[in-house]
């Protein structure tokens, strides 16, 4: 419970009211990860252009700030390594690492990790329903998506909050608190940079499984001004624009 209470008041310190009246646009845009490489939809030329199309101002990346300073990912993280952090260094942005530091990035994901591998154990019928309606989402959505627009409206947004959802139900609490803390950070490292840069155009970059929790902590931000990503990206026709323009 002690700890439970020290996270809260942590996060109360990053996400503090901004000093100044002006509000900044924050573009929440999701990643897939390797499955950028097999979704032609949301490809990483796909990704590219919505980077040109937005030209942000300030980057919160789903990395650590030892992956940051580095720019060393896990190797999943293909999005980073081959568009990000070459868009980043092009234009000498000011970046923000949307996860935490240890000991709390193991404190975090650890617990969830146990409760997940404790779980198949003493539970291996729903460790396999659990893998089964995971990749029954994806093909599902795989097939939906038309394009970046799709990806970020709400259709796929109840989707995903539906198998995090049935995962908490299955794993347990750790699982349902766990990924309320990861996201909960994220979104409060986006109001530090706001608070930090006011009115500038900041670009938040995070796991499409983490968009619906993200998107639902800054948009009780005063603030913040959250962009509709799939309104914005269906008015900005990001097939029409290219990388070198």
């Amino acid at each position: 419970m002690r700890t439970a209470f020290a996270f809260a008041a942590f996060l109360v310190t990053l996400a503090a009211p901004a000093a100044e009246d002006a509000r900044s646009r924050v573009f929440v845009v999701g990643s897939l990860y390797q499955g950028h490489e097999s979704v032609a939809a949301y490809d990483l030329a796909s990704l590219q252009r919505v980077l040109d199309a937005i030209r942000p101002d300030v980057l919160v990346l789903d990395v650590s700030p030892t992956e940051l300073k580095q720019q060393k990912v896990w190797p999943g993280k293909v999005e980073y390594t081959k568009v990000i952090f070459p868009y980043m260094n092009k234009r000498g942005l000011t970046a923000y690492a949307g996860e935490p530091d240890e000991p709390l990035f193991s404190r975090i994901s650890g617990g969830v990790g146990k409760a997940r591998k404790q779980m198949a154990l003493d539970h291996p019928s729903r460790a396999q329903a659990m893998e089964q309606y995971r990749k029954a989402t994806y093909a599902a959505l795989k097939v939906y998506w038309q394009g970046p627009a799709e990806v970020h409206d709400d259709d796929t947004e109840q989707m995903i909050a539906g198998l995090k959802s049935y995962e908490a139900a299955l794993v347990g609490p750790v699982e349902r608190q766990g990924s309320h803390d990861w996201d909960a950070y994220a979104a409060a490292m986006t109001r530090k940079a706001v608070r930090a840069h006011p009115g500038k155009r900041v670009l938040q970059i995070t796991g499409i499984e983490n968009l619906p929790r993200v998107r639902a902590e800054l948009r009780q931000a005063d603030d913040i001004e959250l962009v509709d990503m799939a309104a914005w990206l269906r008015a900005h026709d990001v097939r029409e624009i290219r990388a070198d323009e």
